[in-house]
């Protein structure tokens, strides 16, 4: 568990926003491999010429590897709005993107020679992340057909309105290096 201290039950977010910002909050517990950040710079899907916005980027610390990250509320009315929105960010040429990228490096307050980073970054294409509040195969299934992997953080709430946050699988993002 991450997060507040108390008796918890489990909880449900009504709004994306909320999940996202508890996340953000818990990062650096949540994300001891890597950083994350917000990062919605407006993406062209190849396919279809629309744009698309992500919801984070994730790299991880030793700065080989990064993600795309897609955060949602695990609800049946959300599945054709997830399933739309990995595809199309599975379809974007992030080559294209080195400029996104540099800032979302400087947003997770890297330092160095960002324009290098982000050069390397942008030459090699992102994994891609599905970040979902509670464990749904239809949000699983539809992720993986798109090259998405998922990560499931269950959150978990006092009658306080403290969070906490339970992960039942580690990722290599999650796990310390």
């Amino acid at each position: 568990f991450v997060g507040d201290k108390g008796s918890f039950v489990k909880h449900t977010f009504n709004l994306e926003t909320h999940f996202e910002k508890k996340i953000y909050k818990y990062s650096e517990e949540l994300f001891r491999g890597s950083s994350i950040t917000r990062w919605a710079p407006l993406l062209i899907d190849r396919l279809s010429d629309e744009g698309v916005k992500p919801d984070s980027l994730i790299v991880s610390h030793n700065l080989h590897d990064w993600w795309v990250v897609e955060v949602e509320l695990a609800r049946r009315s959300k599945l054709n709005d997830m399933r739309d929105q990995t595809g199309k960010l599975s379809r974007v040429n992030y080559s294209l993107h080195q400029v996104s990228i540099k800032k979302g490096l400087r947003d997770m307050g890297l330092s160095g020679d960002l324009e290098e980073m982000s050069k390397r970054l942008s030459s090699t294409p992102p994994k891609f992340l599905l970040i979902i509040d509670e464990d749904d195969e239809n949000f699983r299934r539809e992720a993986a057909f798109n090259g998405f992997s998922t990560l499931v953080i269950e959150p978990f709430a006092t009658q306080q309105g403290n969070i906490r946050f339970r992960i039942p699988s580690e990722q290599v993002f999650t796990v310390e290096q």
